[in-house]
């Protein structure tokens, strides 16, 4: 797999964006305040650094900002708002990224700029795509996919035939998934790591689905060897977590457990919450697995923590299934009785994750020690009947489609932004 050394050639790409940096900010240290000039400079600082130091990125787009307002500029509005725009992307706050798309494009229209236009149109695409209007994403990434070929931009089409890949495995289509990711690698440029790591690490994924554990784990091992927790810090939490989820599947526990707490250890130096907590889930779904009561408390307390300072809707309401597969471990079922049927209270008919037939079969096991059976199969019919009225309204995936083995996906860290 040629581990060292390509893990010598992450690091010596590192350093190539650091001395341009450096650069840069040399540049921009030499011009006023409200200058002009310094917008494309600040512009260029969000988008080397918004993976990297993704706050000092926001404070520079702050800065270009402040200097938009008194010298109006499309082409650096929509770039500077489109890289800022990716930022909350990943941190999946889309209420946000929605806004700020919306006015980058804007912005892009109005300054005719193809590269302004094209990375406005890509976040919304992935918007599309992490807010489950899946076919609405597959249309916007065949456009870009189609624009990039005639403008011969191998580099920004294997980026969209990655998030293509990710759509189609989203929809259960494992062949035609597979299929995107491998026309991808090959047009990556040598210097282009990131996303050559993220292409590698979702085709490990595409193999753990399949059930081929080995070349799942030779393919994570291969795409983080490709980065840096520095050099793509969300990137590389992903790569462990999945790592952690496969040894899971393998009853490997203490594997799983190692790769786990890398993953939450480089999501708290980073600041990625929404990361952070995922892992966490991945912990207590673990412990489950292991029955491991104490670990499975702790993971628990440790996601509460960081929920008290979180407010992304969907993700609070996840949580209710971790609180109630705790607390049936913990044999509290009045407790476990409050947390599932609040889950399905509000309507989770689509969790990224867990399985919804997890939710379902966590529900008849609670109910029925209650005394309560007739309850689940009402839960259950209702369950499935709004599901399926939830999915014609959204257009996106059904139980015909998608194959009940997969695991749901967690959709930002495999797409390319």
């Amino acid at each position: 797999m040629l581990f060292f050394s390509v893990v010598a050639l992450a690091e010596a790409d590192s350093k190539a964006i650091q001395v341009n940096i450096d650069e840069l900010k040399i540049q921009l240290d030499k011009l006023p305040a409200q200058d002009r000039r310094r917008l494309p400079l600040l512009t260029e600082l969000v988008k080397s650094t918004r993976r990297s130091a993704p706050e000092l990125a926001i404070s520079y787009a702050q800065q270009g900002i402040a200097i938009l307002e008194v010298h109006p500029w499309d082409e650096q509005r929509a770039l500077l708002l489109g890289y800022l725009a990716k930022i909350y992307l990943e941190r999946s706050q889309f209420d946000y990224a929605e806004q700020l798309i919306t006015q980058g494009l804007s912005a892009a229209k109005a300054s005719k700029n193809p590269l302004a236009i094209t990375t406005n149109g890509f976040n919304q695409a992935i918007l599309y795509q992490l807010t489950n209007r899946l076919v609405l994403a597959l249309d916007s990434y065949q456009a870009i996919a189609d624009s990039y070929l005639k403008a011969n931009n191998l580099s920004q089409l294997a980026s969209t035939y990655n998030n293509i890949g990710t759509v189609h495995r989203e929809l259960g289509n494992m062949e035609q998934a597979l299929s995107y990711f491998q026309k991808a690698l090959p047009f990556y440029p040598r210097e282009n790591a990131v996303h050559a790591a993220n292409t590698t690490m979702n085709i490990g994924q595409i193999f753990h689905f399949l059930g081929d554990y080995e070349q799942a784990e030779a393919s994570y091992i291969d795409g983080l060897a490709l980065i840096t927790q520095q050099s793509a810090p969300l990137s590389f939490i992903e790569g462990h977590e999945r790592l952690g989820m496969l040894f899971r599947e393998q009853q490997q526990y203490e594997k799983s457990k190692y790769h786990l707490q890398i993953a939450v250890d480089i999501a708290s130096k980073y600041q990625l919450g929404s990361a952070q907590i995922e892992t966490y889930f991945e912990q207590i779904l673990l412990a489950n697995k292991a029955q491991d009561i104490d670990y499975m408390n702790t993971a628990l307390a440790n996601a509460e923590e960081l929920l008290t300072s979180y407010s992304q809707l969907e993700t609070l309401w996840y949580v209710d299934y971790f609180r109630a597969l705790v607390a049936t471990a913990n044999q509290d079922w009045e407790s476990a009785e409050s947390y599932i049927d609040t889950l399905f209270k509000n309507e989770i008919y689509q969790p990224r994750y867990f399985k919804l037939q997890d939710a379902l079969n966590l529900a008849f096991t609670i109910k029925n020690h209650l005394g309560k059976a007739q309850q689940a199969n009402t839960m259950a019919q209702t369950v499935f009947k709004n599901y399926q009225l939830q999915h014609k309204k959204t257009a996106t995936l059904s139980y015909h489609n998608m194959p009940s083995y997969i695991k749901p996906i967690k959709k930002h860290n495999s797409l390319i932004s």
